[in-house]
């Protein structure tokens, strides 16, 4: 399923197939996403390569299919500058496996809402495989995600607010003095989502988000609509989770620089 280039039909046989999200059929749901997620990266990497290939100057409007910008502005940047025809296509893809990935993303945050939230009962609602899955624009705030296996899971712009992130696996802390390590492809990636807000964080989990997922890290990473925090507060809720977590965080907390007029 993770193939189809087609929403219709994609819903269509999901519905055939799965119907509503269950215990039991919930892993197949994930593995799917996974394959969806694999599916969309190769298709915006022909995009990249058709572009350089064409000799198209670089311009982010364009960027991996030109998913991340309007019709109107890509349109106006294709006539600019005279974007072979094959690219819309390209692109008109790409778009419909975005459209694939957000339905399928809608029904298991449904499933997690209503069998994850705070307390749970692990012993029906077992931990859960997100490794290596995408998870984007989500709401877990209030989930508990004791047990659940996170590595190399993509976190972009997801509300964490007062959830448990508990995980399988530990994270290696690297002592000061050795450097800041490698970024491995095993470690979860935390961009835009709000982990200080969570009611709890595992210990290794916690010391390697305030190395490496910081709030305004990056000048291009978003937030959840709406959301903004100083560093006061950021710090506030970061020392709350270290004594919860009965872990030493850094004296020094990193903090990027927010927006204008945030």
């Amino acid at each position: 399923m993770g193939h189809i280039s087609n929403p219709d039909g994609f819903r269509d046989l999901y519905s055939a197939v799965f119907g509503d999200v269950t215990q039991q059929s919930v892993e197949s749901i994930i593995d799917i996403s996974r394959v969806l997620f694999a599916t969309r990266q190769a298709q915006q990497g022909q995009c990249n390569d058709f572009l350089v290939g064409a000799n198209i100057p670089f311009d982010p409007g364009l960027l991996d299919c030109g998913i991340h910008s309007d019709g109107q502005k890509v349109n106006a940047l294709i006539t600019q500058f005279k974007v072979p025809a094959q690219f819309a296509s390209m692109r008109s893809s790409a778009n419909q496996l975005v459209r694939e990935s957000s339905f399928l993303k809608g029904k298991l945050f449904s499933f997690l809402r209503a069998n994850y939230h705070a307390p749970r009962d692990r012993a029906r609602a077992p931990g859960l495989d997100l490794s290596s899955a995408e998870i984007v624009n989500g709401d877990f705030s209030e989930l508990d995600l004791t047990d659940f296996n996170i590595a190399g899971v993509i976190f972009d712009t997801v509300d964490f607010r007062d959830a448990i992130i508990n995980p399988k696996g530990r994270i290696p802390v690297v002592a000061t003095s050795t450097g800041r390590p490698a970024f491995l492809p095993e470690y979860p990636d935390f961009r835009g989502s709000t982990w200080w807000e969570a009611r709890y964080v595992e210990p290794s989990l916690l010391v390697f988000l305030t190395d490496w997922f910081f709030p305004y890290a990056r000048s291009d990473i978003r937030y959840p609509i709406g959301y903004s925090i100083t560093q006061a507060a950021y710090e506030t809720k970061v020392r709350a989770l270290c004594k919860a977590a009965n872990v030493s965080c850094p004296s020094t907390l990193r903090f990027g620089q927010a927006p204008t007029g945030k």
